[in-house]
């Protein structure tokens, strides 16, 4: 290390300021000159200036940029990829006694990010060789570079094409507003017949033209249900798969493309069950650290969904793709056509009216007695009250009970129509005065 004694220029005897004379010749100091702008301060080991006067403190928080960040945090970007802003800012304060602020932490992990995954350019060049890379590795992959639009014109050019209705209402109500018109506009594209759909069309065209004229450009043929293909089976008006798959891939979906599509693919990988033969027709199911024995010869898996529900389950599933053979025939037989037919088979025979029916000698038995009970006669079945808590219907949720206060005898439990006891005159309310309360417990 170098002793400032050995750097020339500095003196180091004390008032070396001074000359023979008592005179101020100057000391050269290892510091910037302070007549430089703080902003354009460079520190560097060895600069000297001139009066002891002039020293000055430097901020060497500021050194900590966002570039020096990204060099010391890449390793804990790529092993923790889910550390938050506040998270990196605290470990900068706790490990390097310095504060930084949220920015320079944003711009620190996308310097990391794109030391880690490249940059931008370079992962749009690599786009056709990761085409033809996934091409090799998975045979029988349609992989197609372009628009997503256009690649599902060009590859499913016959299969319907449908809108979400749920979006086609949140640019409708960005621009048009009321409950009368959301009502309407879901009465439309729940509509399953052409008439129908017409009719409600109608009416919003009653109520303004220019509301009428926005839906009809939209194409009702791709989000209403009167105009769907009976190919499909589908009546949903909702893309609900699209939002799913888009919350799995939040924050995937930031990344470079290429990082993108590689998580992507990993993470629907993951997803599939691994299948361990055993012998014979029994399997062992794995994901992950969870495991599960199938034997598709008795119809048992020992996560017991499928003996409960008659229907193969996840893990039953990956066994039987996994020998090519048809879900179906592992279904139970109580779901079979035959059974169906038979539990409909006996009908109930007609009975002619009053009239034609025989006499018997039979006592002829007295209706009960009818008790009226109190209050309004009730028609529906009474819920307990776990089952309506969790109603989606207002109306149906269990309501808190209050007690009744008398307004005779000012007692709890009863009114005044059933009261027997004295009235008593009714408290008088005390008047609130306009204003907060002052602090010293004046009005």
């Amino acid at each position: 290390m170098v002793d400032d004694g050995d750097i020339p220029g500095v003196q180091q005897k004390e008032h070396a300021h001074l000359d023979e004379d008592n005179e101020d010749v100057g000391v050269e100091y290892r510091v910037h000159d302070p007549n430089v702008d703080c902003k354009e301060m460079r520190p560097r080991l060895g600069d000297c200036h001139e009066s002891p006067t002039q020293l000055r403190n430097y901020h060497f928080g500021s050194l900590v940029t966002s570039s020096w960040l990204a060099k010391h945090y890449l390793k804990d970007v790529i092993m923790k990829s889910k550390m938050t802003l506040l998270e990196m800012q605290a470990d900068v304060l706790h490990r390097f006694l310095v504060s930084v602020s949220i920015g320079q932490c944003q711009r620190a992990r996308d310097a990391a990010m794109g030391m880690i995954e490249g940059k931008l350019e370079d992962h749009y060049a690599k786009v056709w060789d990761y085409a033809v890379a996934i091409r090799l590795s998975n045979p029988g992959t349609t992989c197609l570079v372009g628009g997503l639009l256009q690649a599902v014109a060009d590859l499913l050019p016959n299969v319907e094409h449908r809108q979400c209705a749920r979006h086609i209402f949140a640019n409708f109500r960005k621009k048009f507003t009321g409950l009368e018109l959301k009502s309407l506009l879901w009465e439309a594209a729940m509509s399953t017949v052409e008439g129908d759909f017409l009719a409600t069309i109608d009416k919003i065209k009653k109520i303004t033209e220019t509301i009428y004229n926005y839906l009809m450009v939209r194409k009702p043929e791709t989000w209403c249900r009167a105009f769907f293909s009976h190919v499909y089976a589908c009546e949903s008006v909702e893309n609900g798969v699209a939002k799913c798959f888009n919350a799995m891939i939040k924050q995937i979906r930031k990344k470079p493309i290429i990082t993108m599509l590689e998580e992507i693919r990993i993470l629907l990988m993951k997803r599939l069950w691994t299948v361990v033969p055993s012998g014979g027709d029994v399997f062992e199911t794995r994901y992950g650290y969870n495991g599960y024995k199938v034997d598709l010869a008795n119809h048992t898996c020992t996560c017991n969904l499928w003996m409960l529900s008659g229907i193969p389950c996840v893990h039953s599933r990956t066994a039987i793709n996994y020998v090519h053979k048809d879900p179906s025939e592992f279904i139970s037989s109580w779901f079979q056509m035959d059974k169906y037919v038979a539990t409909y088979s006996q009908n109930i025979q007609p009975v002619g009216g009053s009239n034609l029916w025989p006499m018997t000698e039979f006592i002829k038995p007295l209706p009960s007695l009818v008790r009226r009970m109190p209050g309004r006669p009730k028609v529906n079945r009474v819920k307990h009250a776990s089952e309506s808590e969790d109603s989606k219907y207002p109306s149906q949720r269990l309501k808190v009970t209050r007690t009744v206060r008398c307004g005779k005898c000012q007692q709890l439990g009863h009114n005044k129509i059933s009261c027997t006891d004295d009235e008593v005159p009714k408290p008088p309310v005390p008047i609130r005065k306009i204003g907060k309360p002052r602090k010293d417990g004046g009005g």
